[in-house]
């Protein structure tokens, strides 16, 4: 294994040296797999959840090749199991190599180990948090198009593993009081913790509603309580944010993709999920309140 190069900035941005140890072909990936990611969804959002509903798929794509694509489909807990589990395995797999090959060349797990370690707890606690929300949790409203898991699935591993490979190039970095950038990881840190719990809270939410009222298939806003109406999503808008922590603590070019990817995919998804509740009549009539936070 090659020497990572030592950094040339710290905080928000770390500049790693493109020309060694693959860094450019795993950037190169991580663009074109952000680039398919944000094309299907402007053109065509991914469906899962209410979304991938037959009726709703029938109703989206009038094309029978388009409708047949998403005609096989898995059990929602079992689809939504892989869709979290593997991103978290994969990744894990990588790093423990990496910690491997490390330790024996330089003694330590990652050229600057308490960052690297930071990133892959957080990357960790992200996806196994899901999968057990997953598996023991969330209440489903429709089956699972298994095209959508295999993008989904797909899209979260690549980048995890890409977030792990340039975690790995960073040297010179710490995290603790006598790096300038102390104050701003710690604020990462927090901001992290903060809307992680956010996320956590509002699918608790999502679900007691769910099994409270198993007679109906949909929730009004109003039902799910006032932070849905005034965010319309807010279980993604705590994951929005803190991803940007995240990215903010890793600060090298595939930690921001990923933030970029949290942050257009679940817009897209708030403000098509605005109009869902608006057009099946699950928010009140000149109840706008969430329309500026959707539009955001």
């Amino acid at each position: 294994m090659s020497q990572p190069t030592e950094i040339k900035a710290g905080g928000l941005f770390v500049d790693v040296d493109l020309e060694q140890n693959n860094n450019l072909p795993v950037l190169i990936l991580a663009l074109i797999v952000l680039g398919f990611w944000f094309s299907t969804n402007f053109l065509c959002p991914i469906p899962y959840s209410k979304f991938a509903a037959e009726e709703e798929i029938e109703r989206k794509f009038h094309q029978r090749i388009f409708i047949q694509i998403f005609t096989y489909r898995l059990s929602p807990r079992l689809g939504w199991v892989i869709c979290y589990a593997i991103p978290a395995v994969v990744p894990a797999v990588q790093f423990a190599i990496l910690a491997k090959v490390n330790q024996d060349e330089i003694g330590k797990i990652a050229p600057s180990e308490d960052y690297a370690l930071i990133l892959f707890i957080m990357w960790e606690l992200s996806f196994v948090k899901r999968t057990l929300e997953a598996a023991f949790l969330q209440v489903y409203s429709s089956t699972f198009p298994a095209i959508s898991c295999i993008i989904i699935t797909g899209g979260y591993t690549i980048f995890g593993c890409c977030a792990i490979h340039f975690a790995n190039q960073v040297v010179g970095y710490g995290i603790g009081p006598d790096f300038d950038t102390f104050p701003i990881d710690i604020i990462c840190m927090i901001g992290y913790v903060v809307f992680f719990l956010m996320n956590f809270y509002c699918h608790c939410k999502l679900a007691n509603v769910r099994k409270n009222n198993k007679d109906k298939r949909y929730h009004s806003l109003e039902e799910l309580g006032p932070l849905f109406q005034w965010l319309v999503c807010p279980h993604f808008v705590g994951e929005m944010l803190f991803w940007l922590f995240y990215a903010g603590l890793g600060g090298t070019f595939t930690h921001w993709i990923v933030a970029a990817l949290a942050n257009v995919t679940l817009s897209i998804r708030t403000y098509n999920n605005y109009y869902w509740y608006k057009e099946h009549d699950l928010i009140k009539k000149n109840d706008d309140r969430g329309l500026s936070s959707a539009t955001l």
